[in-house]
């Protein structure tokens, strides 16, 4: 037998080459990491009502703490946050705090001052009265209340 061996190929190349296998690998993993935190990502609704529950309560702690006059606005898409200064004006605290979804406010205390924020948080650890309703797509709305001494409840 008369064979030589040849290590070019000859007819049209098979199979893939390890660059082909490596950039197909990185794409698969880059679309289930995408996947994967989409999935894990709790409903606007929700999440954006824990965050206003935190911050509330934050809020109120420091407004105690500090025998201060504190405020918070929900709606635009953000939660601001403010004081009441020295001069009797209120002025904002900070940047604000976006939010996922839509946020409705509702007062339900109506002596409020005007120029105040929608929640005004005494040093007394009182709460003036609102209802919020969180909401984001095909979501289950949250609604958060409170007034007066009673927590921020959010169900």
């Amino acid at each position: 037998m008369d064979r030589k061996l040849n290590p070019a190929r000859s007819g049209p190349p098979r199979g893939f080459t390890l660059i082909e296998l490596l950039v197909v690998a990185a794409i698969l993993a880059t679309l289930a990491t995408a996947a994967g935190l989409a999935v894990a990502r709790p409903p606007a609704a929700e999440a954006d009502a824990a965050r206003f529950l935190r911050v509330a309560e934050g809020v109120r702690r420091d407004a105690v703490a500090g025998q201060v006059w504190r405020g918070l606005d929900a709606g635009g898409g953000a939660l601001r946050l403010w004081r009441l200064g020295a001069d009797g004006t209120w002025q904002t605290v900070g940047a604000p705090l976006s939010l996922r979804g839509r946020v409705a406010l509702r007062q339900v205390d109506v002596r409020m001052p005007t120029g105040a924020p929608d929640i005004v948080l005494a040093p007394t650890g009182e709460v003036s009265g609102f209802e919020v309703l969180f909401s984001g797509g095909r979501d289950a709305a949250v609604r958060c209340m409170a007034g007066g001494p009673t927590p921020v409840i959010c169900r």
